[in-house]
């Protein structure tokens, strides 16, 4: 029988090189960009400028698509090999970073989704171009909101709650092995993603 190979992802386009240094480095950077964005908490308030905001809503971004470029290549990497402990392992301590930062700037969501009254959130949304829907659907999304420390503790229970069962759902199911024959062959299928 022959076994299918289901290949590799290739991830460069995410991280080049990936070693425990560049993941590192990475996320050290990360950290830096998320305590600068904190510094700000104190300047928010109802007046807030149209350009501060909007310099504000781009750090997020920043911060979220460094966190999404590093989150990516771990869960590609973990899909290519569930039964990898070093995939696991990198999966993990990234998913725990992420839910340390999204804590650490949750302040800016929860302030913009319960403090800033209408007219102001209208005022800033009007100035905020292409991110008005994102806001406008934060807006709507306020009354489902909860406290900073709940919200917090809801991030955290997210890595280590679910998601955790659904790794070691992936680690059992995914080492399942088939037979399956295509017309006169029978071919060898491996879980492996």
């Amino acid at each position: 029988m022959k076994q299918n190979d289901n290949g590799k992802w290739n991830l460069d386009d995410l991280v080049k090189n990936p070693s425990k240094q560049i993941f590192d480095k990475k996320i050290k950077e990360i950290k830096k960009d998320a305590v600068k964005f904190e510094k700000q908490k104190k300047t928010l308030n109802q007046s807030i400028s149209s350009s501060k905001f909007l310099k504000m809503l781009h750090q997020i971004e920043k911060i979220s698509e460094k966190s999404s470029h590093i989150g990516g290549y771990a869960s590609l990497k973990y899909s290519e090999d569930t039964q990898s402990d070093e995939a696991t392992a990198l999966l993990t301590k990234i998913s725990q970073f992420g839910s340390t930062i999204q804590n650490q700037i949750l302040f800016f969501d929860l302030w913009w989704k319960k403090q800033v009254d209408e007219k102001n959130a209208k005022r800033l949304m009007k100035s905020a171009g292409e991110l008005s829907d994102y806001l406008r659907y934060k807006r709507l999304m306020s009354k489902y909101s909860l406290t900073e420390p709940e919200e917090r503790i809801i991030n955290t229970l997210d890595v280590t709650g679910v998601s955790a069962l659904v790794k070691l759902y992936d680690k059992i199911t995914n080492a399942f092995t088939y037979t399956i024959k295509i017309g006169n062959k029978k071919k060898l299928w491996v879980e492996k993603s």
